[in-house]
Formats: C-alpha cells, structure tokens, sequence
C-alpha cells in the first residue's frame, strides 16, 4: 500500500483521537470558606473522587502520548521503506529537515518533503 493511502486512512493519528485530545481534565472540588462537619466530610467524599478521576485521566493521557509516538515511529519507518533508505546514515537527519519543513501541513507535508529530499540521498 502506498505511503499516501495509508495516511488518508488515517493509519498514523490514535484512535478516537479529537475524543482522547480534548477529553476534560477533572476539576478539584471546591471547599466553602463556612463548612460544617457534615459539609467537610462530603467535601473528602469527592475530593477522593475528584484524585479517582484525574488519576484515570492521567493514564489515558499517557496511553494516548505513547500510543501517538508510537505511530510517528511508524511513519518514519514506512517512509524509510518507501523510499528504499532503511539504515541509511542520514535518514534521521533528512526526516528531521522533512518534519520541520512539512509538520505544520500534516502528514502529507511531511511524506511530501522526505519523498522530494530522498532523492538527494540516492
């Protein structure tokens, strides 16, 4: 499969991926300044639930920055493979050049000026 038809597919960006980027990060639950016990004690009930949440955000928002580098990776190599440069010296470097002229434009841009700049290295 082409380089260009798999990121139409969408194959490098994570699953459900607008629904896991702009998930809400839990809110802390705010403490009135006149509290009763009564009143503190239910302010501790969702204060735990308050740390249960943000620490379940933060594994989803880890799982989703490892599983995103991972793609990236992906991408890298499959343009290395499509561009028959897999264990050339200076690959990283001319993905690098590729990223920073392209990264703004997506995933074509990018594959756009690796593609355009391989041909340098061969």
């Amino acid at each position: 499969m082409d380089i260009y038809e798999r990121i139409q597919e969408g194959a490098y960006k994570p699953q459900d991926q607008l629904q896991r980027l702009f998930a809400r990060r839990p809110s802390r639950p705010d403490l009135p300044l006149s509290t009763t016990a009564a009143e503190f004690r239910a302010y501790a009930d969702q204060l735990e639930v308050y740390e249960q949440a943000l620490e379940q955000y933060d594994q989803a928002r880890q799982q989703y920055v490892s599983e995103s580098n991972a793609l990236w990776q992906q991408f890298k190599a499959d343009l290395e493979t499509h561009c028959e440069l897999v264990g050339h010296p200076r690959a990283d470097q001319l993905y690098g050049m590729a990223y920073e002229q392209g990264h703004s434009g997506g995933h074509n841009e990018i594959a756009h000026a690796y593609i355009f700049m391989s041909q340098l290295l061969k």
